[in-house]
Parts: C-alpha cells; sequence; structure tokens
C-alpha cells in the first residue's frame, strides 16, 4: 500500500514479508489508543509544523535566559528566533475555576499538603516558594506517570499553572524533572511495567500543550524553546522502544504509534535525522524474525503512515479500522 509514497526497504523482503505487507491488518484497539488524548493529532489529521535546527545532543539542564530574544510557540507557526520582548507570558484562555476543579478531580486523591500547594498554584504560583512548586511538580508527574489516563489532566494542570506564574519556576522545574527522569529512566521508569509508555503519553500531552499555548516563554537553554525539548525527549524514547536490546512489549509499540501519530510530522519537519533513525528502526524490528506478529502488524501501519505523510487515505483508515465510519 505504501510501496510508491517514498519509503524503501534497505533489503529485500521476502516473500512471506510481502504477502504480509499486502495482508496484514492492525487490531481495533489502536483505534483506542488513538482517541484516547484530546490534545493528540490522529491519523486523519495533520499536525502544523515546528521550527528547524535542534541539535541532537545530551540536552543541559534548564535556565532563565532573560533576553529580548525568545521563541513564540503557536500551534501554527513554531519559529526559534522570533523576536519578543520580556513582558513573561502571553495567556492563552485560562481555565475556568470549575475546569481546574475537574482536572483536580481527575487526577484522583492527594495528601492534604499537597492538594493545599496544588489549590494555591492553580490560584496564583507566585505567592508560592521555588520549594513548594518543585514538590508539587513531582507529585504532579508522579502521578502522571501511574496511569495513562491521568497524562491528559496532568499536562493541562500544569499548563494551567505555567499560564499564571511569572517566574517560571515551575515550567523549569517541570523540565528538569523529565530529562532526569529520562536520564535515570533504567531505575525510575524500566522497573515497573507499563510505567514507560505513560511517561511517553505525558510527554507527549506536555509538548501538544505548549505547542498550542501561544505562551511567550522565558525559559530556554541554548535558545531552544521548552516544547522543543519534549520533543527532543519523545524522540529519544521512541528509540528506546525500539532497542533490539529491549524485551518487545506490545503496549510500548502501540504506545510508540499513537505518539508518531501525534508529533510524525514535527518530528520530519524539526527533527529530521531522528525522524530518520526512528522510522529505520521500526523497518529493523519488521524485518526481524523474533518480532511478534501483534508487533509486526503495529509497525506496519506506522510504515504506511509514515509513507503516506502522516495522513492515511480513507481506504487505507477503512482497511485497518473497519468499523470506522
Amino acid at each position: 500500500m505504501s510501496g510508491n509514497n517514498g519509503f524503501a526497504f534497505s533489503q529485500p523482503v521476502t516473500n512471506s514479508k510481502t504477502m504480509l505487507l499486502q495482508q496484514s491488518k492492525t487490531g481495533g484497539n489502536m483505534l483506542n489508543s488513538l482517541q484516547q488524548s484530546k490534545s493528540s493529532g490522529n491519523i486523519l489529521h495533520t499536525l502544523q509544523p515546528v521550527s528547524s535546527g535542534l541539535m541532537q545532543q545530551p540536552a543541559p539542564r534548564v535556565h532563565f535566559a532573560r533576553t529580548t530574544s525568545a521563541s513564540t510557540a503557536g500551534e501554527n507557526n513554531v519559529r526559534s528566533g522570533h523576536k519578543t520582548t520580556l513582558s513573561g507570558l502571553k495567556r492563552s484562555k485560562s481555565l475556568t475555576a470549575a475546569d481546574a476543579i475537574a482536572i483536580h478531580t481527575d487526577l484522583g486523591p492527594f495528601p492534604f499538603d499537597v492538594t493545599t500547594d496544588m489549590e494555591q498554584a492553580l490560584r496564583d504560583p507566585n505567592e508560592m516558594s521555588a520549594r513548594s512548586l518543585m514538590q508539587l511538580v513531582k507529585h504532579v508527574v508522579d502521578r502522571a506517570t501511574d496511569n495513562r489516563h491521568y497524562a491528559e489532566p496532568a499536562a493541562k494542570l500544569c499548563i494551567n499553572i505555567i499560564e499564571k506564574e511569572k517566574k517560571e519556576t515551575f515550567l523549569e522545574s517541570l523540565l528538569n524533572t523529565c530529562q532526569q527522569w529520562y536520564q535515570e529512566r533504567g531505575k525510575i521508569l524500566r522497573n515497573t511495567p507499563g510505567k514507560y509508555p505513560t511517561f511517553m503519553a505525558f510527554l507527549n500531552e506536555m509538548y501538544c500543550q505548549l505547542k498550542r499555548s501561544q505562551l511567550q516563554l522565558k525559559t530556554h537553554y541554548d535558545g531552544v524553546p521548552p516544547q522543543l525539548l519534549l520533543l527532543t525527549l519523545l524522540s529519544k524514547c521512541c528509540l528506546d522502544c525500539l532497542k533490539p536490546s529491549e524485551v518487545q512489549s506490545l503496549s510500548e509499540t502501540e504506545c510508540l504509534f499513537f505518539v508518531l501519530t501525534s508529533i510524525g510530522r514535527d518530528l520530519e519537519q524539526e527533527l529530521p535525522k531522528a525522524l530518520e533513525q526512528v522510522i529505520a528502526s521500526v523497518r529493523d524490528m519488521f524485518l526481524a524474525s523474533t518480532t511478534s506478529p501483534q508487533i509486526r502488524k503495529t509497525l506496519l501501519q506506522l510504515i504506511e503512515l509514515r509513507a503516506s505523510r502522516w495522513q492515511l487515505p480513507a481506504s487505507a483508515v477503512m482497511y485497518y479500522y473497519p468499523g470506522a465510519r
């Protein structure tokens, strides 16, 4: 289906794998994964491109850069190097009090002191100490990675706080925590089944929320805005899911598909080399004899999705999801 759309294998495919390319059908559970998040894209909708030029190297810790040049992260137009002022945050549509309470409820119960800090942060984070905000970040990220369903409300809560703060302490702590967790993923994330996909889901939600928030943020490192840091972490997570040394996990493969469906077009524009590495690893795992049929089906659909420029034609959607209308 995707042979004429620009994706070529680096080695011949056997007859059995050729038949699989023609006959494979991805299970319906993938459609459910795509529909879980309101903030993410899907195979029927394109994503707006983001800027180019991020170097692939270990990410340094985030720090405040109070200069007159910052990047405006708009959903339709993200460009590094736009000239802005030090006016702080340009607020997007803030959540109402009812929305904030709903988000709080969606994250489940917290200890009394954490609940108090969370409510204060939702009202005015500028009245809180840096230590309290940093502790709150830890509690939110912990909860966000407990269950995939917490990813979206946790990201919305974070954005609501980030919109209100002036010194961006919460944002800086959040980005540093995400980097630290990734760097220590073997100890923090990999030892608990299912925790790595939930971490990826949270990163994806945070990336989408930051991208569409249209905030003018001072927190940068080397001129790189926060959403690009998250995009880099997501690309590295995708590669981790495809490492031959890792035990193949259907849940991680499905999360990989879900994330790339959301950010694939942005990766192609912003980090083309990273995307090529991911797709090459997808191809290698697809061709590996040890790959299970279920995982191979998911990888095949991902190959076709990329070959069709992240927007499957209607016929392909009906082929993979015959129950879709």
